[in-house]
């Protein structure tokens, strides 16, 4: 689905990235792990549409999405989340479901109500909360909700648009054991629900237990891919992240 051909990218005279190479089959949860700085949001911001590389290429089905702008790779089929919840922390819940169905949401659910196809709309955009399990905190401020309720509407904002590929970048940091499973439902049922899925994450309990491959990434270069009981047996990856103490 997704193909990293020799990506690199260079901020200054500090190279971020360096030929990275590897592709996304559809259907699968890949996992993206390695130390701090090592360019995974870097991966994304590319992917995405955020940054260009200097080098590389990234295609999308077989189509070169490279320097595209992020809303027309948005209307591709990519959509992806942020470490950081990038939400409308004033509007209700729902708004914010709202302005990514339609676009002319500006803060009155009854204005929204009246547009054309308005009660369909509203009915799309609270079946998507249902699925996060957010319905009952529809009309609450963004800023009123705990952290992880957040991060579960940051994911239904991002599959409000139906990407066929969804990138999840630390979907589950800040969060305790079972608020982390809780996105881990929703990752699997995602998957179930034929949404390819490429995350970021330094839990890795988790993303051992989700990722059907690992790409492993340090000082900006692939170190290893694999599946994850290849990756955990990795001397090189030991050393350069997991640590000559992980049990598997």
């Amino acid at each position: 689905m997704l193909s990293v051909k020799g990506v690199g990218i260079k901020f200054g005279g500090l190279r971020a990235l360096k030929g990275v190479t590897f592709d996304v089959k559809e259907g699968e949860i890949l996992g993206i792990i390695g130390p701090n700085g090592a360019g995974k949001t870097t991966l994304f911001n590319i992917i995405s549409g955020l940054y260009t590389p200097d080098e590389g290429i990234v295609l999308f089905k077989g189509k070169t999405i490279t320097g595209m702008p992020p809303h027309k790779i948005v209307r591709l089929g990519i959509n992806r989340t942020f470490q950081t919840t990038s939400l409308y922390f004033n509007l209700p819940v729902i708004g914010n479901i709202l302005i990514t169905l339609t676009g002319w949401y500006r803060g009155s659910i009854f204005k929204a109500l009246k547009e054309k196809n308005g009660e369909e709309i509203f009915e799309e955009a609270m079946k998507l909360l249902k699925f996060v399990e957010l319905e009952e905190l529809a009309f609450t401020p963004v800023k009123n909700i705990p952290q992880e309720a957040q991060r579960r509407l940051s994911i239904a904002v991002a599959i409000a648009t139906k990407p066929k590929l969804l990138l999840l970048d630390e979907p589950t940091a800040g969060l305790t054991l079972e608020e982390t499973d809780k996105i881990l439902e929703i990752i699997k049922s995602l998957r179930n629900n034929g949404t390819t899925i490429a995350l970021i994450e330094h839990k890795m309990r988790f993303i051992m237990g989700v990722s059907d491959r690992i790409v492993v990434l340090e000082s900006g270069e692939v170190i290893a891919e694999g599946k994850p009981e290849e990756i955990v047996k990795n001397e090189r990856v030991i050393k350069a992240y997991l640590g000559e103490s992980y049990v598997a």
